[in-house]
């Protein structure tokens, strides 16, 4: 008996720092929130640097698009003036006249300045 009250008692003893220990003193809780409210802040930056990156490529999308848009109404006019041309010449001689040697030197001059040169030359061969 006299064993059970030591042992009760050496057990109260070692669980009663335990206890204290467990539970959070008001300055440990007031820097965890201070964490994870830098926490919360630094996030909350990051997904707003992450908007205005959006919005950027957004725009940067569609100026691409309307350069697109540019570039193929080009190409399409062109591809009608060399149609007439290469049709002028089926119909006539069959060689290049003069002023459509120039037409076709004034094309070929424009798109080699242009990135779509190549592909102007592709769509053409293939038709």
């Amino acid at each position: 008996m006299k064993r059970l009250i030591l042992s009760t008692l050496a057990i109260a003893i070692f669980l009663n720092p335990l206890q204290a220990s467990a539970a959070p003193t008001v300055a440990a809780a007031q820097k965890e929130v201070d964490r994870l409210r830098t926490l919360a802040a630094t996030k909350y930056e990051a997904a707003n640097e992450a908007t205005i990156r959006i919005k950027q490529l957004e725009n940067q999308t569609a100026a691409l698009q309307l350069e697109e848009a540019k570039v193929k109404k080009k190409l399409k006019a062109s591809s009608n003036t060399l149609a007439k041309i290469a049709i002028a010449n089926y119909k006539g001689t069959g060689m290049v006249s003069l002023s459509n040697y120039y037409s076709l030197q004034t094309l070929k001059n424009t798109f080699q300045i242009s990135p779509s040169w190549k592909l102007f030359r592709e769509v053409t061969l293939r038709n």
